[in-house]
C-alpha cells in the first residue's frame, strides 16, 4: 500500500486536478460557441441545447448563464411573434360545488423536500432540467414557494 501523503503521490492529484479543469474550461468554451453559432437556428439550436443538458450523447456541462438566458429569451420571442394574431385563451369556471374547503399552505421546507424527492428524468420538452432544478433546489426554494403560496391564495398563476 502506498503512503498517500508522498510527492509522487501529490504530485499526480495536482496533476490530475489540472486536467481537469482544463477539460472543464475545453467544453465550456465549446458549447459557448456553439449556442452562439446556433441561435439563428433556432431548430439547430434546440438539438444543441438538449445535447448540452445531457439529452444527447455529450454530458452536461459549464455554459455560461448569460448565453443560455438570451437563447431562451431568444425563443419567447420568436414564439410570441408566431402566436402575436392568435384569439385569446377561453377559460371555463369550476363546476358548482367544486371549492378548496381545506388548505394548508406549502412551507418551503414541503417545496425542497418535494423538488428532491423527483425522479431524475423529464420530459424533451421541459425547460429546466431536473438534474438542475434538484441541484439549485436551495437557491429556488424561496421562490417557488412564494409563487406556490401566492397561486393557491389567488387562484391565478402570476404572468412574471
Amino acid at each position: 500500500m502506498s503512503d498517500l501523503s508522498s510527492p509522487t503521490v501529490q504530485a499526480w492529484r495536482n496533476q490530475h486536478r489540472q486536467y481537469f479543469n482544463l477539460l472543464r474550461q475545453k467544453k465550456s468554451c465549446f458549447w459557448t460557441a456553439r449556442v452562439t453559432t446556433d441561435q439563428s437556428n433556432t431548430r439547430q439550436l434546440w438539438q444543441s441545447l438538449d445535447q448540452l443538458l445531457g439529452r444527447g450523447r455529450t454530458p452536461p456541462t459549464d455554459i455560461s448563464a448569460s448565453v443560455l438566458h438570451k437563447a431562451f429569451d431568444d425563443k419567447i420571442t420568436a414564439v410570441f411573434s408566431a402566436t402575436a394574431g392568435a384569439s385569446e385563451p377561453a377559460f371555463t369556471a369550476a363546476p358548482a360545488g367544486c371549492e378548496l374547503r381545506v388548505f394548508r399552505p406549502v412551507t418551503q421546507a414541503d417545496v425542497t423536500r418535494m423538488i428532491r424527492a423527483l425522479p431524475d428524468k423529464q420530459c424533451s420538452s421541459d425547460p429546466l432540467p431536473t438534474w438542475l432544478l434538484k441541484t439549485n433546489v436551495d437557491l429556488l426554494a424561496p421562490f417557488l414557494y412564494h409563487l406556490f403560496c401566492h397561486s393557491l391564495e389567488h387562484g391565478v398563476v402570476p404572468q412574471e
